[in-house]
């Protein structure tokens, strides 16, 4: 099994700067950018 790395992103304040749900899950929202981090 593949160990899983967590990217090193202050996450309270990643979240502080959403303000719309675009924000969150459109193309480049903090979503996206968590898990390209993740992937590579």
């Amino acid at each position: 099994m593949k160990e899983i790395k967590i990217p090193d992103i202050n996450y309270k304040e990643e979240v502080k700067k959403c303000k719309t749900m675009e924000d969150v899950v459109g193309k480049n929202g903090l979503l996206q950018r968590l898990l390209k981090s993740v992937m590579n």
